[in-house]
């Protein structure tokens, strides 16, 4: 259970981009690309993220 908690945020993107970019506007579709661009959201979703989400608990919620 736990894995699948923290994996969730990529299968959602997979799925919204699949599902709603037929056009390719916000991602790529050619081969090369499309599996270069999956380690830069991934590492957004794994690395970035927490980071702004702590940023914002320090900030806003923190002070109170």
């Amino acid at each position: 259970m736990f894995l699948a908690e923290y994996s969730q945020t990529g299968a959602i993107i997979d799925y919204l981009i699949d599902t709603y970019d037929k056009d390719a506007k916000l991602t790529y579709n050619d081969f090369p690309n499309k599996y270069l661009l999956k380690p830069w959201y991934f590492f957004q979703m794994s690395g970035q993220g927490p980071y702004y989400g702590q940023k914002a608990w320090y900030v806003y919620e923190c002070r109170h």
